[in-house]
Parts: C-alpha cells; sequence; structure tokens
C-alpha cells in the first residue's frame, strides 16, 4: 500500500480504500472507506487518518427496505463513536451504496434508493437533526414530487394503530396514501376494496392493507391485521425466564419443529442472547408474557432466519420462512396479567440473529423482550 501511494503522490493523487488496507499496514496519508462496521474507521482515526464510513448494515442500500429501514438509514450518524471533536473531524462523511449485481433492473435500482437516499441526504447535509417523525412529515408532502422522478420508489406498509384486535375495536391506518397511490384492503382474501374511514373486524378476520396504483395493481408492502381474543391465563405459580427446547434439522419454517415435544428443556432469560452461531437447527421458547399495566404495547420480531411468535395461543407475529435479516411489528392493546407465549426461531446456514423487544405503553423506547417480561409455570 505505502509504495502504491508513494506512486500515485508522485502523479498528484491520494489514495482510499476499502478498510482491508488496514490488514497491510497504512500508508501514511492513507484515507480508509469503514464497511464492515465502524471498527476500520474508528482504528483509522485513532490513527491519525480520515476516513469515511460506510458500514454495511446502514448504507448499503441493495438490502431490503424491511432490513435496512428509512429510519435506519435517517438515524445513521457516522461520528457517533468519536467523542473527541477533533477525532470527529476526521470523519469526512458516509457513503451509501448500491450494488447491481442482485438489482438487475432500473425498477429494482429505484425501489431500493428511494426514499432511503433521501433520508441519508436530509440527515448528514443538515446542521442540526431533526426528529424523524417530523422528517417523515415532510416526505409525505414531498412524495408526489419523488414518485415523479422514481415511479418504482419503495412505500412501506400501511400502518395500523393495531395489529391485532379485539372484535368490533375500530383501527386507524396511517399512510403515504396520495393522488397516485390509494388505500386499499382485502379481508379474508376477497377482492380489494378502498378504505375511507377506520376498519371494524369480527373475530377470526385477516385483513391486508396496502396501496394500489392506477392500473389496480398493489404497489407497496402489505400489513396484516387479525381479529381474535388475547386474555391472560388463570393466575399461576411461575418464576423468571423461558423453557428453551432446541432441535435439529434443515428447517424451512418453523411449523415443521413447533409442536414437537420438548427434550430436557432449559431455562432462559434473555431468548435473543441464547441463540446459537450455528447452522441448521431451530429452538421454541414458552412461558408467559407478564404485563403489569393496561394499554398499547408493540412488540417487534427481527431475525435470520425465520421466526415467530404466539401470544394466548394466537400466533400474532409472523416472520417465518428462510430469509436474510427481517422484522415483523405487532402492536395490540393488553391488560396485566400472564399470557401464554410461545417464540420459534430456525437458522439455516450462515449467521443466526434473533432481536426481539417490546415498547410499552406510554413511550417509544423498545426493551428487550427478556428478563422480568418473561416467566414460566414453577
Amino acid at each position: 500500500i505505502a509504495r502504491v501511494e508513494k506512486y500515485l503522490n508522485a502523479h498528484g493523487r491520494s489514495i482510499i480504500g476499502w478498510d482491508e488496507i488496514l490488514e497491510g499496514g497504512l500508508a501514511p496519508n492513507a484515507k480508509v472507506m469503514s464497511w464492515r462496521g465502524t471498527a476500520g474507521g474508528v482504528e483509522a482515526v485513532k490513527k491519525g487518518h480520515e476516513a469515511v464510513m460506510t458500514p454495511w448494515d446502514y448504507c448499503y442500500f441493495d438490502h431490503s427496505n424491511q432490513s435496512l429501514t428509512l429510519q435506519t438509514a435517517f438515524d445513521y450518524d457516522p461520528g457517533a463513536e468519536f467523542a473527541d471533536p477533533a477525532e470527529r473531524k476526521k470523519i469526512l462523511g458516509a457513503q451509501a451504496n448500491i450494488w447491481t449485481e442482485t438489482l438487475p433492473t432500473r425498477a429494482d435500482i429505484e425501489s431500493h434508493l428511494m426514499p432511503r437516499a433521501v433520508a441519508m441526504s436530509q440527515s448528514l447535509w443538515s446542521q442540526t437533526r431533526e426528529p424523524f417523525e417530523s422528517f417523515e412529515r415532510r416526505l409525505q408532502r414531498a412524495t408526489p414530487r419523488f414518485y415523479a422522478l422514481a415511479p418504482k420508489m419503495y412505500f412501506a406498509a400501511p400502518e395500523p394503530e393495531l395489529t391485532f384486535v379485539a372484535p368490533d375495536v375500530p383501527v386507524k391506518v396511517n399512510s403515504f396514501a396520495f393522488s397516485e397511490r390509494a388505500l386499499f384492503a382485502t379481508k379474508n382474501g376477497g377482492s380489494p376494496f378502498p378504505i375511507t374511514g377506520p376498519l371494524r373486524l369480527t373475530d377470526g378476520d385477516r385483513v391486508e392493507l396496502g396501496l394500489r396504483d392506477h392500473q389496480n395493481h398493489w404497489a407497496s408492502d402489505r400489513s396484516v391485521v387479525l381479529c381474535g381474543q388475547i386474555v391472560p391465563s388463570t393466575p399461576i405459580e411461575t418464576e423468571p425466564g423461558l423453557l428453551a427446547a432446541r432441535f435439529n434439522g434443515k428447517f424451512k419454517s418453523v411449523e415443521e419443529f413447533v409442536n414437537q415435544p420438548a427434550n430436557a428443556p432449559q431455562v432462559v432469560s434473555d431468548p435473543a442472547q441464547s441463540i446459537e452461531q450455528k447452522d441448521n437447527y431451530g429452538v421454541v421458547f414458552q412461558g408467559f408474557l407478564k404485563i403489569t399495566r393496561p394499554g398499547r404495547y408493540t412488540i417487534r420480531d427481527g431475525s435470520d432466519d425465520g421466526s415467530a411468535v404466539w401470544l394466548a395461543d394466537q400466533k400474532v407475529l409472523d416472520n417465518d420462512g428462510y430469509h436474510g435479516p427481517a422484522e415483523k411489528t405487532a402492536t395490540l392493546e393488553l391488560k396485566p396479567g400472564l399470557y401464554p407465549l410461545k417464540i420459534a426461531y430456525f437458522n439455516g446456514t450462515e449467521a443466526a440473529q434473533l432481536k426481539l423487544q417490546i415498547i410499552p405503553p406510554g413511550t417509544h423506547r423498545p426493551e428487550a423482550l427478556a428478563g422480568d417480561w418473561l416467566r414460566h409455570a414453577r
């Protein structure tokens, strides 16, 4: 690297390289592109070099919109690792990447690039960072202009206030609907119909929500609202943690093992932290979710590969299947009590990942679904 840099400097050029160049010893004036996380950029700055932060989990827009969300792109701060202002100044900025070997068409590129590129640009090019909710409101007003530039831009699924409701509870739906994209729903697999107000469901209903274009095609991700009864169990004596039963096999769905008899289950206090980095296995966690105050709760389930969450025998989150990092969210009203809880997860090959969070009522701050939230029968 030092020899190459000397040649380039002699011809009026500077050297910049991906963070692998750290492994061979940095040339005196080299700049580093930190893509394998942020560690490469941190190391370069500590050694007195400038760096561009482009970590794959924040800046690789060829990743799906579900695994690298609009808010993730907006929230990224390339200088967050540095408390020292002098070190922070050595961060030249961030770079978003989009690798087209997995995105063969212009439509694929547009749907991955927009509006995440807008979110990251807004955040990085501003003197002060605005709240994400403020950015979302302004993005909604600007969406028709961006749509004209990139008609295949990504539209997130509409956001119902609740994703699991009791019968006859009205559900409001928030969406970026506008003249080119109208809000529609299907009920129990029927024909799409426009949404003009709150939804009312009956027991057992399944409603899918999405945006449709002028050609009457679905033009966004779709969200699901389920209707049923979720009630706490009869009070019993419990102990901390969930019971975890592990199964070996090449699974493609949690349904292949979720109802198999448990063999020597172990107690775990944090299901996500108990996940093993190995191939071809599944695990089922069972016990109770302990709710101490009434209100609206949001549960997040992020996994690679598949997972699902049942509460009081109702499947409230379905993140199943063989896939990369993806997250599903359920929002529901709960009363105090112990709710039967079952979580199933499997990993095929490569990295195993399970992230479980809960957001209590009255806050937007997620907590790990672990510790005091989880109990099992004594």
